[in-house]
């Protein structure tokens, strides 16, 4: 509360903005294809960071009653939520919201979201709980990736020894995926990096992190189903 703060200065300026729509290529739609033929209509969906999540979302518009319980989302999912197929009816927890603990994106999307009733935010502990998450119908968690190995083993942190990034909430959807009723982890990426042309599945993984299982994997060229 307010009255715990002993000062407070009032800033008003535009918050920052970013564009992954801007970012996706053809390949990205393609991913975002193979992806949208796993998704049932009334799935629950987790998207993660980036162009391919956005191509995702792009790729459903024909699907019906989805629901979004996910830890962060962009302007991808402004798109779907005009088409109709949002309606987030069939969760089991807070039915009729999109729920999230923050975004990024555009002003169009900051906007949108602005006194708007649909959306409901949360603190991140309680949103990537896993016990919350399986409790939604068709869990669908769509991240990416640096790299997988042939086990189906994910690095999403490092390249060798240099820290790329965090994973956030990806484990903790991945895991809440796989608990739900009907639901789908799923990781997407790229079969090649644009620097050096190599492979991201790879026969056994090099990089020095954490990492974790996914049952389905995705490039551009299939589907595996682990």
């Amino acid at each position: 509360h307010i009255s715990k703060f002993h000062a407070a200065i009032h800033v008003d300026e535009p918050l920052p903005e970013v564009d992954y729509g801007g970012k996706i290529t053809d390949i990205e739609r393609q991913i975002g294809n193979h992806c949208a033929s796993l998704i049932e209509d009334r799935s629950t969906l987790q998207m993660g960071i980036g162009a391919i999540p956005d191509a995702v979302l792009d790729s459903l518009k024909q699907h019906k009653d989805l629901g979004i319980h996910t830890e962060m989302f962009s302007n991808g999912i402004l798109g779907l939520l005009r088409s109709g197929a949002i309606t987030n009816k069939y969760k089991k927890k807070h039915p009729g919201k999109i729920v999230s603990a923050f975004v990024t994106g555009t002003k169009e999307l900051y906007d949108a979201i602005d006194d708007n009733p649909e959306f409901s935010f949360h603190e991140a502990a309680y949103v990537n709980d896993t016990a919350v998450i399986r409790k939604n119908p068709k869990v669908i968690s769509i991240n990416s990736c640096i790299e997988m190995d042939l086990t189906g083993q994910v690095c999403a942190d490092s390249i060798a020894s240099y820290q790329y990034s965090g994973v956030g909430g990806q484990m903790d959807f991945m895991r809440g995926a796989s608990l739900s009723e009907g639901g789908k982890p799923i990781m997407a990426m790229n079969s090649a990096t644009r620097r050096d042309f190599q492979n991201s599945p790879f026969p056994q993984r090099r990089s020095w992190s954490s990492h974790h299982t996914s049952s389905y994997a995705i490039c551009s060229h299939r589907i595996w189903n682990g």
